[in-house]
């Protein structure tokens, strides 16, 4: 039962989030005022760099593009972004080639892992249970005395069980969130977004306001 509630949870939610899509608007510079959406990319040209803005994933994604003849940086230590909440995060600095581009996405994406362990078995009382861990896992369990096989290797021990059936155990994953890279952007809220470039010594700046909006 604690099962079928599990999955039916994860059903509701899933289909709760899938209802709702987000677009984005930029509110500042007003010359600039337009919606940002899934579809087509919206292009506009600043001194520096061409910017080409499209919302991916209710996320936005923003490339932009050295249509110079020279190298250009984008300066991290003078660029920020504002979230939702009033708090400051850094954007990584990188030089973009002439007549490439960088991509940057708000909010990044955490990096995350799994350790996919899947389990056999059955028994009760005292019996024996196989394990199968991804072959790059490397953990306090590895001692380096498992047979291998293709990309995941079996460990068999025993255990106590309960008696029943032991299905596959779903994947343990994580992330860092105490980096100062990663953010939030919930709802039909607001950035603030400075990005600041250095081409050859010539610093310049370009800001923006974009607000968060529902699409249906």
């Amino acid at each position: 039962m604690a099962l079928l509630r599990s999955i039916s949870l994860s059903l509701l939610l899933t289909s709760l989030v899938g209802c709702t899509k987000y677009e984005f608007i930029i509110l500042d510079p007003p010359e600039l005022s337009q919606v940002i959406g899934r579809d087509v990319d919206v292009v506009f040209s600043s001194p520096s760099v061409e910017y080409r803005m499209r919302a991916a994933a209710d996320r936005l994604v923003i490339q932009i593009f050295n249509a110079g003849e020279t190298p250009i940086r984008l300066d991290g230590a003078r660029s920020v972004v504002v979230a939702p909440d009033g708090e400051s995060h850094p954007i990584v600095g990188q030089t973009i080639a002439a007549g490439s581009t960088i991509k940057l996405i708000f909010p990044p994406y955490r990096p995350v892992t799994s350790d996919e362990v899947y389990n056999y078995g059955f028994g009760y009382g005292y019996g024996y249970r196989g394990e199968m861990y991804p072959e790059h896992r490397r953990d306090s369990h590895d001692r380096g005395d498992r047979y291998r096989s293709g990309p995941y290797r079996p460990r068999f021990r025993a255990d106590y069980f309960h008696s029943g059936f032991y299905f596959p155990a779903p994947p343990y994953v994580t992330f860092d969130d105490a980096s100062p890279i990663y953010w939030d952007w919930l709802g039909e809220t607001q950035i603030q977004l400075t990005l600041a470039y250095d081409r050859d010594g010539a610093v310049s700046e370009d800001r923006f306001v974009i607000q968060r909006q529902k699409t249906e």
